[in-house]
């Protein structure tokens, strides 16, 4: 089973692919979440996405959303959270 923990932050999970943006944060990967991910169609069970979502304008927001069903299987679970 493959599981993202997209903007992991200080909240790295062990037995997930961890990716952050900032290299301050122990992270498995570090790729700007604006881009196409490195993953291939269909091919994520679980992507958590913490507290990042409000760090892109609209148009980025959909990209972002788009890569996420991309590469998230079909029978996947995709779950954002975020603080106010």
């Amino acid at each position: 089973m493959k599981k993202l923990n997209l903007g992991c932050g200080s909240d790295y999970k062990k037995g997930w692919i961890n990716v952050d943006f900032d290299r301050n944060y122990r992270a498995d990967l570090y790729i700007d979440l604006r881009k196409k991910l490195p993953f291939g169609n269909n091919e994520i069970d679980y992507i958590l996405a913490q507290d990042i979502i409000e760090h892109f304008t609209r148009e980025e927001g959909r990209e972002f959303l788009h890569e996420c069903f991309r590469v998230l299987k079909p029978d996947g679970v995709l779950i954002f959270k975020w603080n106010e």
